[in-house]
């Protein structure tokens, strides 16, 4: 089965862990764009979000990168109005610590121990997957 219209973005510093995230979900039939970095981002340049909609459906972030922690990327995403769905947003730390979990929890997002077999993330993706497009169905049937 194909998904060609959820977007996923893959934000990790670890070439590899982006490549194979990438290639597995990519050979699923979703779209998916990777980033080594947040820094990619233009909410980062201290501007609002101006996007009409989302500009990915699933956002997967790593929390442990060099230039910005993916927790501090998240709280950016709130303040500035990104447009994807908190609960689409997918954090991943190797020190997934009570706190950390209970930060991203409070800003709506989801996180998962490092290291995350295939069959994980497959299993994440797909039920974010279910949730994004019965919301679409609801929206064009009404």
């Amino acid at each position: 089965m194909t998904h060609h219209n959820i977007r996923i973005f893959i934000i990790d510093d670890e070439e590899c862990i982006r490549d194979s995230f990438a290639m597995h979900l990519s050979s699923l039939g979703y779209q998916v764009e990777t980033f080594s970095s947040p820094t990619a981002c233009p909410a980062l340049n201290g501007h609002k979000c101006e996007m009409s909609d989302s500009c990915t459906d699933i956002l997967i972030i790593d929390q442990n990168m060099p230039e910005l922690a993916g927790i501090d990327y998240l709280k950016l995403l709130v303040e500035r109005r990104c447009k994807v769905k908190p609960k689409h947003r997918i954090m991943l730390s190797g020190k997934a610590t009570p706190d950390l979990a209970a930060k991203v929890t409070a800003m709506g997002g989801q996180i998962y121990q490092k290291p995350l077999l295939l069959d994980q993330l497959e299993e994440i993706v797909e039920s974010a997957r279910k949730e994004i497009e019965a919301e679409r169905s609801t929206k064009q049937a009404g």
